[in-house]
Order: C-alpha cells, then sequence, then structure tokens
C-alpha cells in the first residue's frame, strides 16, 4: 500500500504505522509526533491506528478491504466490523477542516457497511439484534467453548 501510494503521490511524505514499525519502545510515540508535526502527509496504517488516537489534522481515511471482517467464523464478526469502521471514521474530520472516509469494498450493500457509512448506530443495532435472534446467538442464548486437548497425536 505505502509503495503504491508512494508512486501515485510522489511529493507526499509518507510514513507507515503497522506491527513491523512499531516493534521497538517508543516506536508509537515517534510516528505519532512526527506525523503531528506535518513531517509526513500521508500515513499508512492497520487496524492499531482506529483506537484512540487523537490525529487532528487528518482530513481522509481510507479503508482497504472494508468488509473483510464479516467473513469470521465469529458471531460477533459483524459487530466488530461495525465498531472498527465508526472507530476509524472518527480519525478523520476532528478539525476545521472537515474530513472524509472512503471504503473499499465487495459489498456495499450489506446492513454492517451501510449503517457505518451512514452513523446509523440505532439502525446497525436493530439488525444485528434480529440476526441474533434469528439465529439463536448472544443475547438470546448463552455459547459454551468446549475443547479437548491431548498430548497424545493419535487421539
Amino acid at each position: 500500500m505505502e509503495s503504491e501510494l508512494q508512486k501515485l503521490f510522489p511529493q507526499a511524505r509518507t510514513i507507515r504505522w503497522d506491527h513491523e514499525t512499531t516493534r521497538k519502545k517508543g516506536a508509537h510515540q515517534i510516528i505519532l509526533s512526527h506525523f503531528a508535526a506535518h513531517r509526513a502527509d500521508v500515513l499508512v496504517g492497520t487496524q492499531m491506528l482506529a483506537k484512540g488516537l487523537d490525529l487532528p489534522f487528518v482530513t481522509l481515511v481510507g479503508v482497504v478491504l472494508a468488509d473483510v471482517g464479516l467473513s469470521l467464523p465469529d458471531y460477533r464478526a459483524n459487530e466488530r466490523t461495525f465498531q472498527v469502521l465508526t472507530q476509524v471514521a472518527g480519525r478523520a474530520g476532528r478539525s476545521p477542516l472537515g474530513g472524509e472516509v472512503v471504503l473499499q469494498t465487495f459489498q456495499p450493500d450489506h446492513y454492517v457497511i451501510q449503517a457505518a457509512s451512514g452513523h446509523a448506530y440505532k439502525a446497525f443495532f436493530q439488525q444485528e439484534l434480529k440476526y441474533r435472534q434469528k439465529l439463536a446467538y448472544p443475547p438470546y442464548t448463552r455459547l459454551v467453548r468446549l475443547e479437548y486437548r491431548n498430548t497424545d497425536r493419535t487421539r
């Protein structure tokens, strides 16, 4: 992603925030301070950027494969995808400049994508509860996880 952006916008100063670039102690703060001090024009990152960061001059947030989480085999996948999308959208527009969010998705009509793009928390909540009730997922039932482990691989 970073290299493609550099090809498209060669004058833009790009910085990356992901597991690879934040391994060393203090790396998060260094990247954040570089971006806040306008030493970078574009910040490319993973889901790590979605939560709890105050990036006041972010005016555009792009999410690649925004719907990938919807395919996870977990009854909370829709909720988690909605949560991440709304959190990442909160990174844009915190300044007087305003902001935009662009989602790349193969499922633009999916209720999670529609609700997140419209900030429709109540609509998402109502639809999610309908699905969970229909499929007998929590909060309408309780799930138990059972695991069997044996050191003998033949068993």
